[in-house]
């Protein structure tokens, strides 16, 4: 992994546990994704009165029509993998919900070029 921190320390209120389920969940499926020995970014940064953090990945972008509904429950978009278990598509939907509880927003947007994904969740900084 390549951790990219700010460079000032960003408070946002919220449930420590939740946040770190969230990232949990951002960081497997970004590594899900990836290809074969490629890092997955983590990037936190400040946008106005937000904290941005980015999940990156290089790998297959996302599919047109998973764009607007990838953080549906029970949408998955994995390749048929063989004898692996069955994937539910409930890891993103999760995260939205972490994302919206914090009063914040989460997107995903295909990279420059078409190689890989980067999930991009805003929430809002503690005034002052």
């Amino acid at each position: 992994f390549e951790w990219l921190p700010p460079d000032q320390a960003l408070a946002v209120e919220g449930s420590p546990d939740l946040l770190v389920q969230l990232l949990d969940k951002l960081v497997a499926n970004a590594v899900d994704f990836s290809r074969a020995g490629e890092p997955v970014r983590i990037e936190l940064t400040r946008e106005r009165n937000n904290a941005q953090l980015a999940v990156i990945n290089a790998g297959p972008p996302l599919p047109p029509e998973m764009q607007g509904r990838l953080f549906e429950a029970m949408i998955s978009s994995r390749p048929d993998r063989g004898n692996e278990e069955p994937h539910l598509g409930l890891g993103l939907y999760i995260a939205r919900l972490i994302a919206e509880f914090h009063g914040g927003t989460i997107v995903a947007e295909n990279r420059a070029g078409g190689d890989g994904v980067a999930v991009t969740v805003t929430l809002p900084l503690v005034p002052g």
